[in-house]
């Protein structure tokens, strides 16, 4: 593969807010998707029992899904669906819970029995969820619970101690290096940034972090090329409309529009186009595949990431529903 010139993209913001209770992480999000919603609607994932509804209308007006079970697959459901609603910013409250919560990773695990090779079941819904949020057409805010952090150590007599090595968030090892800012919130609602990819936040602490942030973010978000909508109209106009389809998780309602108008007169359609996008294959290879993987025990991380991303969103979600039913098999069996 051959190098070419780098350039700077628009991009959608990924943030996360980390902290304790009470430290002000969703009330902190919701004022901040406030402003980067320009208006727009907010969609909010709740695992926190309808803690972001007690600030409904006061601090923001926004749509919520409560959920009650925290399978990492159910996340990246209904952060599909608020793709599919066209909202220009979502909240995840917490992510935490697709680790630590009931059905997430770890219980997961355990229901397994704890052993490591029940990781190739869960590993993969991990990948899912984050590839899903990854893949959001729109803002994305997640909040964190927060854990204390020890390393085993041995001092210059060879003696073993534990140290502190201060607050880590309540989720997968290394979550932060797939988010574009991440800040540790304290009891003071004061934010710390701890990571920015946007230079003028870059080792910033803000006491109470509001709409003045997400301007900034904004500004930052704002310049660059715009190309995956010029990519997906040029592959229109040369007919590719399967490859065009291929940009549609990635663009934001108003650019699908634009797509599926194009779309409409390369069709030589002088009526406004009724379908949301170019008619997807019946059955694909990819799902063919993948559901082959699934009865036969071999659906694992590996697998995972070379077939997700062949997968049509329809497709996706008959492969989260076997591999639930699958998953549900194997439980019941293991009980027995």
């Amino acid at each position: 593969m051959a190098f070419k010139k780098a350039t700077r993209e628009k991009a959608k913001l990924r943030l996360a807010l980390i902290g304790p209770s009470g430290s002000g992480k969703t009330y902190t999000a919701l004022i901040m998707a406030k402003a980067l919603a320009q208006g727009g609607p907010i969609a909010v994932i709740d695992t926190e029992r309808g803690s972001a509804s007690k600030y409904a209308n006061d601090v923001a007006e926004f749509d919520v899904c409560e959920l009650e079970s925290f399978s990492p697959l159910t996340y990246a459901e209904n952060i599909e669906d608020a793709a599919a609603g066209g909202y220009p910013v979502l909240i995840i409250d917490s992510l935490s819970h697709a680790w630590t919560g009931t059905d997430g990773a770890l219980d997961q695990v355990d229901k397994r029995g704890g052993r490591f090779d029940a990781w190739k079941h869960v590993t993969p819904q991990i990948e899912s969820l984050v590839d899903t949020m990854l893949r959001y057409p729109g803002h994305v805010i997640v909040t964190m619970r927060v854990k204390q952090a020890y390393e085993v150590t041995k001092d210059d007599r060879g003696k073993t101690k534990v140290e502190k090595l201060g607050l880590a968030p309540r989720m997968r090892e290394g979550i932060e290096y797939e988010l574009d800012v991440v800040a540790d919130m304290n009891t003071e609602h004061t934010m710390t940034v701890a990571k920015s990819r946007c230079p003028a936040l870059a080792d910033r602490t803000i006491r109470k972090p509001g709409a003045d942030v997400a301007e900034i973010l904004l500004d930052w978000l704002a310049v660059g090329s715009d190309p995956a909508v010029d990519r997906a109209l040029a592959l229109v106009a040369k007919g590719e409309l399967d490859a065009a389809r291929e940009l549609w998780p990635v663009l934001s309602r108003s650019e699908r529009q634009t797509v599926s108008d194009a779309v409409r007169v390369k069709k030589g359609d002088p009526a406004p186009s009724t379908e949301a996008e170019p008619e997807p294959a019946e059955t694909s290879a990819a799902l063919v595949e993948a559901m082959a993987k699934i009865e036969a025990g071999d659906w694992n991380e590996l697998t995972a990431r070379e077939v997700w991303p062949r997968l049509s969103e329809p497709e996706k979600k008959q492969v989260k529903a076997a591999f639930e039913a699958a998953r549900s098999k194997d439980a019941a069996e293991a009980a027995e």
